[in-house]
């Protein structure tokens, strides 16, 4: 009896020791951090607000898709990076509304994609933010476009290019392309890129603009199939064509879907959301040069993948392709506008996130979240990348060695922006901005 308690005994011990080794080795793994400094804004962000930094990086700026009382939104913030304290605000009436997508300038000039306050139109604010944080309403520019909406497509465009030297923004109404001075506001450019009547079965699905190459690529349907017009930006403001690329017949690209342009502009890659193809193409022969498959990309369902973006960002110093399938769809027939908020009941796809060699040849990392992504950044040497859910998770990790993840649950978590300049992390949520020590 004691010799058969002492194995009992010796048993119980070796279990506890595996036990704290797997949990000691799950926190290898998985290490916990926590906010260092959370920031309270007095308006309502959504999951469309983005953060950007002046080129210093010591100012932060995120607009707010609504206000406190839930009337719609009209103000955009900034604040101190470092310390998270809220500078100031700009006020995007009379002209936009409900603002959501931020782009910022090499010389600090933002552009703010907003609705207008008129029926089926979009607004576009551009100001000028001073040294202190602080906005330049003196210069303050607001230049609307109409934009053609149907029943089955009630979406307003707020993805806006920026030259690399500030003086142009580009901006996509589903039927036409415009080139116009971020100053002035004067549309010096225009391009129906081929669209005759507007459907939502005939209409531009997005654009993507490279500001080290000029380059501009421009998503097209027509009838069910899917074509990519790559452009050229001129010193004069000027779009010249450079390829018409059909892709594969029973290929679809989702609304907003990005492509993405290697080094020096000579290949473009884009991904489907149907077939689980990205694919490479020569823009001086619009031929395709290689295609790799990733299964986490592909949807059966034809109609929710014209709804699944999917977004690529290259980045030349791993010489690597970054690929994020956002995951996230509108329930059908529900009219989606910039910055909406989801409501209980909507259809939710997997995430999903994959870095392919610029060959397309080598898939370096292929992963699956159970939650739809809402925010997606890697640092500027493309070694470091983060991910955050729908469900409030926050994930951090090193390409060279993804299995040793950093962590943390946000009780909601909408965008994030990396801030190398100061070492900052930002996520945003509904009430304002946590900020973290990058390391």
């Amino acid at each position: 009896m004691r010799i058969r308690f002492k194995y009992q005994t010796l048993a119980l011990l070796l279990c506890v020791c595996a036990s704290l080794f797997c949990i000691w080795s799950a926190k290898a793994d998985s290490k916990a951090i926590t906010p260092n400094t959370t920031s309270q804004i007095s308006s309502k962000l959504s999951e469309a607000n983005n953060i950007v930094f002046t080129q210093d990086g010591h100012v932060g700026l995120v607009a707010a898709y609504s206000e406190a009382d839930g009337s719609n939104g009209h103000y955009v913030y900034s604040f101190d990076s470092t310390t998270g304290k809220i500078i100031s605000r700009f006020d995007t009436q009379p002209s936009g509304i409900n603002p959501t997508n931020l782009a910022i300038t090499s010389n600090n000039l933002l552009v703010i994609s907003a609705t207008s306050t008129v029926a089926d139109e979009a607004s576009i604010v551009t100001v000028p933010i001073n040294n202190d944080g602080t906005f330049d309403t003196n210069h303050q520019v607001f230049i609307n476009f109409a934009v053609p909406i149907s029943e089955d497509d009630s979406v307003l465009p707020d993805d806006v290019g920026l030259s690399a030297d500030g003086k142009y923004a580009i901006y996509n109404n589903k039927s036409s392309v415009f080139v116009f001075s971020t100053t002035t506001g004067q549309i010096l450019f225009q391009e129906n890129v081929a669209i005759g009547a507007y459907s939502a079965q005939n209409r531009l699905e997005s654009i993507s603009y490279d500001s080290v190459n000029h380059r501009l690529g421009v998503i097209k349907q027509s009838d069910g199939k899917y074509s990519l017009y790559v452009y050229t930006l001129t010193d004069e403001g000027h779009l010249e064509i450079n390829a018409l690329i059909n892709l594969l017949s029973d290929e679809v690209i989702g609304f907003g879907s990005k492509v993405a342009f290697n080094k020096d502009g000579s290949k473009v890659y884009v991904a489907s959301s149907n077939k689980g193809y990205v694919s490479c193409y020569d823009v001086n022969t619009a031929s395709p040069v290689a295609r790799q498959y990733l299964p986490g990309l592909a949807d059966n369902d034809i109609d929710d993948s014209k709804e699944l973006a999917i977004n690529l960002q290259y980045n030349s110093n791993t010489n690597r392709v970054y690929i994020q399938k956002p995951g996230h769809i509108q329930k059908p027939g529900h009219i989606q506008k910039p910055g909406h908020i989801q409501k209980p009941g909507h259809i939710q796809k997997p995430g999903h996130i994959s870095v392919v060699s610029a060959d397309l040849f080598q898939v370096n990392l292929d992963r699956e979240y159970v939650n739809s992504l809402n925010a997606f950044a890697t640092s500027q040497d493309g070694t470091k990348i983060y991910v955050g859910t729908v469900a409030g998770e926050f994930f951090q990790f090193n390409l060279d060695n993804p299995d040793e993840i950093i962590q943390f649950n946000f009780e909601n978590l909408f965008q994030l922006g990396v801030n190398e300049k100061v070492e900052k992390l930002v996520t945003t949520h509904s009430d304002g901005i946590n900020l973290i020590n990058a390391n």
